[in-house]
């Protein structure tokens, strides 16, 4: 598939994981980031692995192929401009896939303003730019998809990183 690209594929909530699995049976390839986060019930916790991106997968196709992709039960949309499907961008949807086979543990986030853009030097995510963040001590590399508006929290050690070569920094900016 040298003509495809990924695309971001709006769904019906709660139905990410059911919908990704008829793609892939379809013969498409998917990517549903997901999370694990402990939630409270009135009598007990419960882990559960939820979706960074919820109501969103990523699915690789050719533009000849999205008539399969919107039959499928619970798809509603492929994100477009108008009646145009907007690509994901290569380098966001590496960092992406790149996370999923990581098995690092990641935060789903809003959209993050323009800050330091740095790149991780080590560890299973090595060679993912993204945007820094830093809260009480704890260094923080977000990944975004700017398509969806949306971004992804990884906890990172401070050592693990260094600034972007592709990022000119402001005058008075500081990397910690």
């Amino acid at each position: 598939m040298s003509d495809s690209n990924w695309y971001a594929v709006f769904v019906r909530p709660k139905m990410e994981k059911q919908i990704g699995a008829v793609l892939i049976e379809k013969g498409f390839e998917v990517c549903v980031p997901m999370y694990r986060c402990r939630r409270r019930w009135s009598d007990r916790y419960k882990w559960l692995d939820l979706p960074l991106f919820p109501t969103y997968l990523f699915c690789r196709l050719a533009l000849r192929q999205k008539t399969l992709v919107l039959t499928t039960p619970g798809v509603i949309r492929i994100v477009s401009q108008g009646v145009v499907p907007l690509p994901v961008g290569d380098e966001e949807m590496n960092g992406l896939l790149q996370l999923c086979r990581s098995g690092v543990h990641a935060l789903p986030l809003p959209a993050i303003p323009t800050g330091s853009r740095v790149r991780i030097k080590s560890g299973a995510l090595a060679g993912v730019e993204g945007t820094l963040l830093e809260e009480r001590r704890v260094s923080r590399v977000v990944l975004s998809v700017s398509l969806l508006n949306r971004a992804v929290c990884v906890e990172i050690d401070g050592i693990d990183i260094e600034p972007s070569p592709n990022y000119l920094p402001q005058r008075g900016t500081v990397f910690v």
